[in-house]
């Protein structure tokens, strides 16, 4: 059986988010691990890269029809998304200040 875990939602700040829809901007961090899961569509392929997870054994959380994946495996997956991942992580960090 699955792990149930409590969540922590974030909005997440982008200068050009008016077109976006609200899932795409969503982060969520895991409040018992403080893993932090961004949206899988980052990646350009949302159904390949939750696929790639999975094969990778990595979790793959999914909320409101969309998948999320822990930053730090996009951040080393995905290269190009490295800075991405990076403000996101700092986003949230200064959240808490």
């Amino acid at each position: 059986m699955a792990e149930v875990h409590d969540f922590e939602v974030f909005r997440l700040q982008v200068d050009s988010a008016k077109d976006l829809p609200e899932w795409s901007l969503t982060a969520y961090r895991d409040k018992e691990t403080g893993s932090i899961f961004i949206p899988a569509a980052l990646t350009g392929s949302e159904l390949m890269a939750t696929m790639n997870a999975s094969f990778d054994g990595v979790p793959v959380l999914v909320k409101e029809d969309h998948a999320y994946l822990e930053l730090h495996y996009v951040s080393r997956e995905y290269p190009d998304l490295k800075r991405v991942c990076a403000k996101v992580e700092k986003q949230i960090a200064n959240h808490e200040k």
